[in-house]
């Protein structure tokens, strides 16, 4: 069973627009030290950005029921090339600051892209549709993390934000070219009051808040720790994050496929491992493979 027009549609934007986001996403540290940031203020600007994500999915999700998820989707990708030109033309660190926060609020898009996937899906399975296209995001970050690299010790770090903005363009225009969905009816609509009494999902979403702060403790710097700690260059950077990528292509594909359950075993043993070669490891071989892993 393949994907039908609009999901490959969808597949194809997010691919563009990982290829965007891949070209900076594994130097910004690096980025944000030379605009004058330290390392406390460049883990307060994840703070930030992720702040915003929270405070963008849950109504996100409200309106992809009122509206339906086409219109979260496109205001999303609007918003998020807006951020990205921002970032792309911003010469220091308070309106750099201003974009990046900005670009937490793109968070809005991923429930409506959820819905609007297995809505979508045809005769495939929810984990099978959810999968597939959500892989074409890890294949757009395959080659431009790499290529990141080159470019910033080329030129400079701030051309991959100017080139990065061209690809957000582009994923923009093409993600307007799938068709409308139709609201939730508004008699099937639960109350999200009525989760809070749910004790399964409650203490679900508390193990998933748990997960997440442990597997994304000290991720998001672990570029400059590569770079100041283990003296790793830029290029070599990059290329670990298009390993990165690889691996998340590849996982995607077989943990997309094996029950819930067991996927979500192996894949917090997976990152475990790769905290422990990171902190460990001194060889670049070794770094290749736990970035590999951490793509679970």
């Amino acid at each position: 069973m393949k994907l039908n027009r609009d999901l490959k549609i969808l597949g194809a934007a997010l691919f563009l627009w990982a290829a965007g986001e891949g070209l900076f996403i594994f130097t910004l540290p690096l980025y944000m030290g030379s605009l004058g940031a330290d390392s406390k203020q460049i883990g307060l600007l994840y703070s930030l950005n992720s702040t915003a994500l929270v405070l963008a999915t849950i109504p996100a999700g409200l309106a992809a029921d009122r509206w339906g998820p086409r219109s979260g989707i496109t205001s999303g990708w609007v918003l998020g090339a807006v951020a990205g030109a921002l970032m792309a033309f911003a010469h220091g660190l308070t309106l750099f600051s201003a974009g990046w926060v900005l670009y937490g609020f793109t968070g809005w898009v991923l429930p409506p892209i959820s819905a609007y996937i297995t809505r979508a899906r045809g005769g495939l399975t929810p984990e099978r549709a959810l999968s597939s296209v959500f892989s074409m995001f890890s294949a757009g970050y395959i080659i431009s993390p790499a290529l990141g690299g080159y470019i910033g010790r080329a030129f400079s770090l701030q051309t991959n934000f100017v080139i990065a903005a061209g690809f957000f363009a582009l994923s923009c225009v093409l993600v307007f070219g799938i068709k409308r969905q139709p609201p939730h009816p508004a008699e099937d609509r639960a109350h999200p009051a009525e989760l809070l009494s749910n004790r399964r999902a409650t203490s679900f979403a508390a193990l998933i808040f748990g997960v997440m702060v442990i597997s994304y403790l000290g991720f998001h710097l672990a570029p400059k720790f590569l770079s100041d700690i283990k003296h790793l260059t830029t290029e070599q950077i990059g290329w670990l994050g298009s390993v990165n990528a690889f691996g998340g292509f590849l996982f995607n594909q077989y943990l997309g496929r094996r029950p819930p359950r067991r996927g979500f075993i192996l894949t917090l043993a997976l990152i475990l491992l790769y905290g422990l070669i990171l902190l460990q490891a001194t060889w670049i071989g070794w770094f290749v493979l736990a970035y590999f892993l951490r793509g679970a």
